[in-house]
């Protein structure tokens, strides 16, 4: 059985400025609502440019831009499958994963040199993120056996690579605190349910959050480390909850017949960005809500899917990808609703 890994489409970095423009017929890859590993894009506290994926006649592209649309350049083209784009805190690097059929973690500078393969392995590496002191945590199906995935710590050149917890430990997309102490594994059990792991970096200790029957997937951490927000399907659709970082203050945010995901809290902590629509076949919108689950607010309002939202690092406007006449562009909203903008292209 093979773990399917999270896309991340876009992330925002402080890099320099760049000259080449993409074709406008490239095909942004959209990260499927249904993927395991499914995340929001990441934006740095001082973000002004952002990278994201293309895809074209089995070509797949790493850009940067800025924020505005303007400065497009090229920092990477493959025959491969390319996903989980993410940056180092202090800037300086890229990390990503590449491969074909198995997946390996990448990581390059900035500005597209120096590509270095920190894995090289005949089974999947996938889902790398970073520490606040530049390690790279990521998922391993280690020696190939789904039964011994697990998540793991590498320093940035990938040496003094090392597990965060026992081999019998199945778990996968590791997601750290905001200061680096923890990480969240979502662990599959031995009946099959998901519930959330919190896992300390130093010592490998591990604290069981949820104790659900059913699917705990993508947890999200606030921005003080004080709550995690995540998904769960027990009542048929998924509703979003949060919790605590000690298993304390379960709460259910989301209870309508929606298909509730990608939660994460504003910079502030005050509201909590997501996606939903309405059962199944509907498209999805971007809605915002207060940290408590009151005060609901629909976004956007559009006959097309809305998704993968994430926040601006003042927390005044909202990035989100949308699929306008069948291709997945990126989009900019005010927090209020007003102002929207194609980065990708025009103004729609």
């Amino acid at each position: 059985m093979r773990v399917a890994l999270s896309i991340i489409c876009l992330s925002f970095l402080i890099i320099g400025c760049s000259k080449v423009q993409p074709s406008m017929t490239d095909q942004l890859i959209l990260l499927q609502a249904d993927s395991l590993g499914a995340k929001s894009p990441k934006i740095h506290s001082l973000g002004e440019e952002l990278v994201y994926l293309t895809s074209k006649d089995g070509i797949n592209r790493i850009w940067k831009m800025k924020t505005d649309g303007s400065e497009r350049e090229q920092l990477y083209q493959t025959g491969n499958y390319i996903c989980c784009i993410n940056y180092s805190p202090d800037g300086r690097y890229i990390s990503f994963n590449e491969g074909n059929p198995d997946l390996d973690v990448y990581r390059m500078n900035v500005d597209g040199t120096r590509m270095v393969a920190l894995t090289v392995n005949d089974f999947h590496d996938g889902g790398p993120g970073w520490t606040s002191d530049n390690r790279i945590v990521f998922t391993s199906l280690n020696n190939g056996k789904f039964e011994e995935a697990g998540i793991y710590m590498m320093d940035h050149d990938g040496l003094e690579r090392t597990r965060l917890h026992p081999v019998d430990f199945r778990s996968y997309d590791p997601v750290f605190s905001n200061n680096g102490q923890h990480v969240l594994g979502q662990h599959v059990e031995e009946d099959g349910n998901v519930n959330i792991y919190r896992i300390d970096v130093e010592s490998g200790e591990y604290l069981k959050l949820t104790q659900s029957d059913s699917a705990d997937w993508y947890p999200s951490w606030s921005h003080d480390d004080q709550w995690i927000v995540y998904r769960n399907n027990r009542h048929g659709n998924w509703d979003l909850y949060k919790i605590r970082p000690d298993g304390t203050g379960l709460t259910r945010l989301t209870d309508k017949a929606t298909e509730d995901r990608s939660p994460s809290f504003s910079p502030c902590g005050n509201y909590i960005l997501y996606q939903s629509r309405k059962g199944k076949d509907g498209p999805y919108s971007i809605w915002v809500m207060k940290n408590d689950g009151t005060k609901k607010r629909r976004v956007t309002r559009d006959s097309f899917d809305n998704t993968q939202p994430s926040w601006s690092p003042d927390g005044s406007a909202i990035y989100y990808i949308a699929n306008i006449e069948g291709t997945s562009q990126i989009m900019k909203i005010l927090f209020n609703g007003s102002g929207r903008e194609l980065i990708t292209g025009k103004n729609f």
